[in-house]
């Protein structure tokens, strides 16, 4: 697996998680919904991450969020491990692993563009997965355009697993507009540019849903479905699962982060071989090296200037 590129300064990021076998495990009926949102606000306030969109589906979620380059690994091994262990105790699963192997994806919004194709096509993704006709349909939690820097997601602490000696009670956490966007646009236009970029996304996902014959799931069905059952609609295997994003079009701004990680990992490589073969003393990881100095304490080059 290529090393990833994780920058100390406050970057935004889109990630997804998928449910092993593509289960429905996180099924939107209530006491999921309940157990995600609390669960998000606690891990969210203990990192200090900000959350600008979230979705929640059956068999994954999108999550767009802001935080420390090099926190948002830990920020989802905790949500991640106790989502693990507390869903599967909520279905009552007696064996088997929760999410899939291999395929977290953490993408780095390079630029404005992403940022607010992120959140469009996350608010989106009920539509897209022919699920529902209007994001505002989808029962589970799912941030819309008109809560966006007004929703403040929480709750109180579920009454699976989780034990209110260890735990808090009661958390929660605003849902944010990114600054760079705001300081880029302003709020009403940067809500503009989000809603005009979800209408594309719904309209393209409606056109693709009456092409493929579907029958859109909708809310009663979705939050009474087996959780143990399986998506079996076609999903290509073997893509490409992106380190960074840079809009449509922006192919100046693509070519520049590409370079950028090539070069990343050319020396991440070099350095790894040295430090591999025995050597200490004068080896420097590049910028932006996160495990081997979380674990090894190794030299890492400052932040370019």
């Amino acid at each position: 697996m290529q090393p990833r590129r994780l920058p100390p300064p406050r970057r935004t990021f889109h990630v997804v998680r998928r449910v092993n076998d593509r289960r429905f495990m996180l099924r939107p009926d209530g006491e999921l919904t309940a157990l995600f949102t609390w669960l998000l606000a606690v891990c969210a306030q203990a990192f200090g991450l900000e959350v600008h969109a979230i979705c929640v589906m059956s068999s994954h979620y999108h999550l767009v969020c802001s935080v420390e380059g090099d926190v948002i690994s830990r920020f989802l091994e905790l949500l991640d491990g106790q989502l693990a262990k507390s869903v599967n105790v909520l279905r009552r699963a007696r064996r088997g692993i929760l999410w899939e192997p291999n395929t977290l994806g953490i993408t780095e919004l390079k630029t404005l563009d992403a940022i607010v194709e992120a959140i469009a096509y996350t608010i989106a993704n009920p539509v897209a997965a022919g699920l529902a006709w209007e994001p505002g349909d989808w029962p589970g939690l799912n941030v819309l355009v008109h809560e966006l820097g007004h929703r403040v997601l929480g709750g109180s602490i579920p009454g699976v697993y989780f034990r209110a000696q260890t735990w808090d009670s009661e958390a929660s956490v605003s849902v944010t507009l990114p600054a760079s966007l705001l300081e880029a646009y302003g709020e009403d236009e940067t809500r503009e540019q989000i809603e005009t970029q979800l209408a594309r996304f719904v309209a393209d996902a409606r056109v693709d849903i009456k092409k493929k014959g579907w029958t859109v799931l909708g809310p009663v069905a979705a939050r009474n479905v087996s959780p143990f059952r399986r998506a079996t609609s076609w999903e290509p295997f073997g893509t490409l699962r992106p380190t960074f994003a840079t809009g449509r079009g922006n192919v100046a701004e693509r070519v520049e982060a590409a370079e950028e990680l090539r070069v990343f990992r050319a020396e991440y490589r070099a350095a790894w071989l040295r430090y591999r073969d025995g050597e200490r003393e004068g080896v420097v990881f590049p910028y932006g090296t996160l495990m081997m100095r979380l674990r090894h304490g190794v030299a890492v080059s400052p932040a370019p200037s």
